[in-house]
């Protein structure tokens, strides 16, 4: 008797607790959730629109707070979010617009997405939610923001707030960080290595961590408006670019390097010098080329690193005080000597610059060109009756200057040629050809052509599954040394869904540029479906002149600074490579 009671005890109390009815002491929360009707988007459960009260007695029970998996409570005036503890199923959280001044988000452990932006709270603390991938807490009044043990987060919005300080090292699988307009004063982002956006621009920074982060990072990272910031580490290979923005952000007073050690009583000394190619042998000048991208083994006795030179040939780098050697190191040994070999400088006793030029020549005679073919439209399909657009690569990596022909050999029964960039030197059954002169050791040139593939319906007729080759070739009167890279073939497949996904034909309709033309910015709307790993702009000759990254579904890109002209964007997305053109004017 005594343990029927007890099971009937238990049951009521269960039965108790899920009829509950929720108090919510702010009136405007319990007013937008009686309000949530099937189809206002208020409540959903597994995806569909729900009613909350589903029993219309005008109060929420616990056991109605347990069906809701999204809720949003958008601008609904509430300040007071007491009640929703008991909601613990909650996947999907939208308070953004509200006065909102505290905020507990343990009670849901479930939760993959939380919105707060626009809000009053001051501190907050979230951690230890698996599930977790997207949150936003930005324009608060934060003085405080911990995260820690969110292992799925990968964006983090908590710019415009009020924080000094941010930690994001248990953060492991973090893409995007917005922490903009802050008052941040270090931000260490190093072991980062998933990060491909980081927008901390209007803080207070002194320093900044980027070491070991993704190679795309230094493009699409944004550090501008912190006139305070004195140092950047970042990678060897993100250095240049790294440099290039401070110069573009106007920072007189800062510095970057990749051996992560800033001293703040110490000033910075420069390390330059100019690396040129003699070709003539008889010592370098002013008039000789420039040698570009040497490597530099680097080293102060402790830390070991590599600094990458200019395309332009030129060195400069940043370092505190300390002892440092340095060594050239050639990228084909066997074709090139270089002078001097070692070098050590010490800092202070060289001053605040230490200059290093670098001398290389040829060793022996080593003709060496290569040559790539490129489809700018796709990975391995082409799409008949379209045209698209195709670019030949050659290089002279050899060290003498050479003279010849490019050839590109094509079924001309299949396909039509268009248009080339530059203009075509002569063509002839199947073939086109490109002379030129004076290809210089490390230059490389580019062209663009555009072929139309046949249709179905033409004669002869190109059908779904056809392989389409494209072979191009170089030609000169020396013998190369490594011949196997005078010519590159590529097969492509003709298919009527190209890249072989059903959706590109409807996605790529809906990257859309405007204004086009234009004559200073240019917006690019992109599928909130897509994700785009690199956007790429190319001038008519074919040239890279500007790569970043994004997951933003709406950029706007200054290029009031480009020439007048024709340019092309190019996207590397999970669909393919898609393609825009767009004037400047």
């Amino acid at each position: 008797m005594r343990k029927n009671l007890y099971v009937f005890a238990s049951l009521l109390l269960i039965t108790f607790s899920h009829s509950q009815i929720i108090n919510f002491p702010d009136i405007n929360f319990k007013t937008q959730l009686l309000s949530a009707q099937p189809g206002n988007g208020t409540a959903f459960y597994n995806g569909t629109s729900i009613k909350i009260d589903s029993n219309n007695n005008n109060e929420i029970e616990v056991s109605e707070a347990l069906m809701v998996h999204t809720l949003d409570l958008f601008n609904s005036g509430i300040s007071d979010l007491t009640g929703l503890e008991y909601f613990t199923n909650l996947q999907q959280l939208n308070c953004a617009y509200n006065s909102i001044s505290t905020l507990n988000l343990s009670p849901f452990p479930n939760l993959v997405g939380f919105n707060a932006h626009n809000n009053s709270i001051a501190q907050l603390t979230v951690s230890n939610l698996n599930n977790l991938t997207n949150f936003t807490c930005n324009n608060n009044a934060m003085t405080s923001l911990i995260v820690s043990n969110l292992p799925s987060l990968h964006t983090l919005h908590c710019g415009q707030n009020l924080l000094t300080q941010l930690d994001v090292s248990s953060l492991p699988n973090l893409r995007n960080l917005h922490c903009n307009d802050n008052q941040i004063s270090a931000l260490d982002l190093s072991n980062q290595s998933l990060l491909r956006l980081i927008n901390c621009y209007n803080n207070l920074l002194v320093t900044l961590n980027l070491k070991n982060t993704s190679s795309e990072l230094a493009n699409s990272v944004d550090f501008s408006n912190n006139s305070t910031l004195r140092y950047v580490c970042g990678d060897d290979f993100q250095v240049l670019m790294l440099q290039d923005k401070i110069t573009q952000y106007g920072y007189s007073n800062c510095y970057v390097n990749a051996l992560c050690s800033y001293i703040p009583t110490e000033s910075f000394a420069t390390l330059q010098g100019a690396i040129q190619f003699d070709e003539a042998n008889d010592g370098c000048d002013a008039s000789d080329l420039a040698y570009p991208d040497l490597s530099i083994a680097f080293s102060n006795g402790t830390t070991a690193t590599t600094i990458y030179c200019s395309t332009n040939g030129q060195l400069n780098y940043a370092v505190q005080n300390g002892t440092y050697t340095l060594q050239p190191q050639l990228a084909n040994p066997s074709y090139f000597t270089i002078t001097p070999t070692s070098v050590s400088v010490n800092f202070p006793s060289q001053g605040s610059s230490f200059t290093q030029n670098f001398c290389v020549t040829p060793n022996g005679v080593h003709p060496d060109l290569k040559i790539q073919f490129i489809n700018l439209n796709g990975y391995n399909t082409v799409l008949p009756g379209f045209t698209r657009t195709y670019k030949i690569i050659y290089t002279n990596q050899g060290n003498q200057t050479q003279s010849g022909i490019v050839t590109l050999n094509y079924n001309d029964n299949i396909m039509d040629f268009v248009n080339a960039t530059p203009a075509i030197s002569s063509q002839s059954a199947n073939a086109l050809h490109w002379s030129f002169t004076d290809l210089k050791p490390f230059e490389s040139r580019i062209i663009l052509v555009d072929l139309q593939l046949n249709t179905p319906m033409s004669s002869p007729p190109v059908n779904e599954g056809d392989l389409i080759t494209y072979t191009t070739t170089i030609q000169t009167p020396a013998i190369d040394d490594t011949p196997t890279d005078n010519t590159f073939t590529l097969n492509l497949t003709a298919s009527f869904i190209e890249l072989g996904t059903p959706e590109v034909a409807a996605i790529d309709k809906r990257i859309v540029v405007y204004p086009n033309p234009t004559t200073s910015n240019l917006s690019i709307a992109i599928p909130a479906t897509m994700q785009v790993e690199s956007i790429k702009i190319y001038n008519s000759l074919g040239q890279l002149i500007r790569q970043l990254t994004s997951n933003e579904t709406l950029l706007t890109l200054d290029v009031s600074t480009l020439p007048v002209g024709m340019y092309s964007i190019v996207f590397q997305t999970n669909y393919g490579v898609l393609d825009r053109k767009f004037m400047k004017k």
